[in-house]
């Protein structure tokens, strides 16, 4: 487990979001969408769909906006009933892929956040990137994942050690009509 620096230049840098407002659903799918090679930057999301100040944008609003919409698609992973829990469904039982997760974290405050996942395969580790973090991704080796408690864990270290509950998780591709081959 470490940190792993974002490009200084390219699209997953230019992903990050606007610090003062309630937009962390606008960031991960900036950075999905980034990770996926869509041109889909956090600036046209935002004018499509601005971030509330005081509460968060909810994923599927973001996700259902014009842009969103028409370039990327997105389902629903079913991660509540996994032995292990939801955290160790995500980071050990998805296959390979980005996926964005909304969590509760509970420390000094309780709040709902988002973060995306780049999944290397099930049982493989993956790459927590999540703005508010700055520039740099939380890498998940395969001795993060290989039990629930380890795997819960490194979520929580990158936390600062509050408990972080999986609720949602949603896995994301390129739209059909979006070339990905640059």
């Amino acid at each position: 487990m470490g940190a792993v620096p974002v490009p200084k230049d390219g699209a997953l840098a230019k992903a990050f979001g606007v610090q003062g407002k309630r937009d962390c659903s606008h960031v991960a799918v900036a950075i999905a969408s980034a990770l996926l090679r869509v041109a889909l930057p956090y600036a046209r999301l935002a004018a499509d769909q601005p971030p509330h100040r005081t509460k968060n944008t909810a994923l599927a609003t973001v996700l259902n906006s014009k842009a969103a919409a028409l370039l990327l698609s997105a389902s629903p992973e079913d991660v509540g009933n996994v032995k292990g829990g939801p955290e160790y469904a995500l980071l050990a039982g998805m296959p390979a892929g980005v996926f964005i997760a909304v969590v509760t974290i509970c420390g000094r405050s309780t709040e709902e956040h988002a973060f995306v996942y780049q999944s290397f395969g099930e049982g493989c580790g993956g790459v927590l990137y999540d703005g508010r973090k700055g520039q740099s991704g939380l890498q998940l080796d395969v001795q993060d994942v290989v039990r629930p408690q380890p795997a819960r864990a490194a979520v929580s270290s990158w936390y600062g050690g509050a408990t972080v509950r999986v609720h949602t998780v949603v896995s994301l591709s390129a739209s059909a009509a979006v070339d990905t081959s640059r």
